[in-house]
């Protein structure tokens, strides 16, 4: 088709297309209807409850729908568990408490300060935090020096290695076991894995709910490694079902994990705890507490116990992401009346000490439960806060006399 002489006479027909394309509309068609339902219109038009699109005809495209396609794959595979790992599934009403958009979060109470500190030293003691291992990575000058690029590409790299160095103090590396990776993404830390088993007596199997567009599988099949990817979402995750297929094959499972955010993590617990005994080793690096959910969380109890509500942890969780702020955004913490909150030796508390506190709660929780699953767990410190500030790893292998 031409333009008309008499419309936009200075476009050309590719430029034309661009200006109806913004304005919504395509030039002998039908401009879209302005009103769409989650349930579908009197006229068959509504929003796909699989992949969110506005559609005309919703009949059509469920049937089309490439999203459900991978819907209906992901429920075939042999360990997929609907909702296994949600948690609770209770229905609450909305938290009573506005976020301040400065702060992100309401300034916190004296009280809820306080108490938050007594918890945090009630626990300190009973969990293990091991220190930094010899950091062979490069030095703080040495990371000065490289791109914005090369920098996330080094980074990226040190903790995958020093994760994997954390499992070969567990004795789990090149032993005919399957590490299974969650949230794998483009698999950094299996290629890492892969590269430390230079027998190739390991199997890797990757799952993560994306299908990432930068990836390592060709660099894993050039290494010779065995391998398969799997989409799927972390709370239909059936460890136990996984773990009985690969019994039948004689290998033991390792679950490992770099950088699961908010309640990603934690449903990753719960499948772990769902085993019918326990993986041979779990490394899980904790961030974006901020995320984490009330429901989905594994240790409400604990909170509870200590006198702490739904919306004083939303609160905790909120709060927990000062710890990562950069040095010129730590502040002095004030109370709703503007003053200074205060320790108990009279020191000024700061907000990256009060995220850090929260942080440390919430992964003492996750700590606490695993022990109460039948796991010697632990923290470790596993690569310098200039690499990144998330650099706590959750480190758990079978109790005493519960491996397998």
């Amino acid at each position: 088709w031409r333009p008309a002489p008499t419309s936009f006479p200075q476009l050309r027909p590719r430029m034309m297309f661009s200006v109806w394309a913004m304005a919504g509309a395509m030039p002998n068609r039908p401009a879209p209807s302005p009103t769409y339902t989650a349930v579908g219109s009197v006229d068959g038009g509504g929003v796909c409850p699989h992949c969110t699109s506005p559609c005309r005809k919703l009949a059509r495209h469920l049937r089309l729908c490439p999203k459900l396609s991978e819907l209906d794959e992901m429920r075939r595979l042999p360990f997929y568990a609907h909702n296994a790992n949600l948690g609770s599934d209770e229905v609450l009403a909305p938290l009573d408490f506005e976020i301040d958009p400065s702060q992100r979060i309401a300034p916190p109470d004296i009280e809820l300060v306080q108490r938050i500190i007594q918890m945090h030293e009630s626990l300190v003691g009973t969990i293990r935090v091991e220190p930094l291992l010899p950091d062979a990575a490069r030095s703080d000058a040495s990371f000065a020096e490289l791109s914005l690029a090369g920098f996330e590409k080094e980074r990226h790299r040190v903790q995958c290695e020093k994760i994997v160095q954390q499992l070969a103090l567990l004795g789990v590396v090149g032993t005919g076991r399957c590490h299974v990776e969650i949230g794998a993404g483009s698999a950094g830390l299996t290629l890492a894995l892969a590269t430390h088993d230079e027998s190739h007596a390991d199997s890797h199997l990757m799952l993560d709910q994306y299908q990432p567009r930068k990836k390592h599988d060709q660099q894993l099949r050039e290494l010779g490694a065995r391998f398969a990817r799997h989409k799927i979402g972390l709370e239909h995750l059936g460890l136990r079902e996984l773990q009985h297929l690969r019994a039948g094959e004689g290998e033991a499972l390792t679950v490992v994990s770099k950088h699961l955010c908010g309640e990603a993590a934690d449903f990753a617990l719960r499948a772990v705890a769902r085993c019918s005994k326990p993986v041979d080793a779990f490394t899980l690096a904790s961030c974006c507490h901020h995320r984490c959910e009330w429901l989905s969380y594994p240790n409400r109890g604990l909170f509870e116990r200590a006198g702490f509500s739904r919306a004083d942890f939303g609160r905790i969780c909120r709060m927990s992401s000062w710890a990562v702020n950069a040095p010129e955004q730590d502040r002095a913490v004030a109370g709703p009346d503007g003053e200074v909150l205060r320790a108990a030796d009279g020191r000024e508390l700061r907000s990256q000490e009060l995220g850090r506190l929260g942080k440390e709660l919430l992964d003492f929780g996750r700590v606490l439960y695993l022990r109460g699953v039948g796991y010697d767990a632990w923290i470790a410190e596993y690569v310098r806060h200039d690499v990144t500030p998330e650099n706590r790893l959750l480190v758990a292998r079978p109790a005493a006399g519960r491996g397998s």
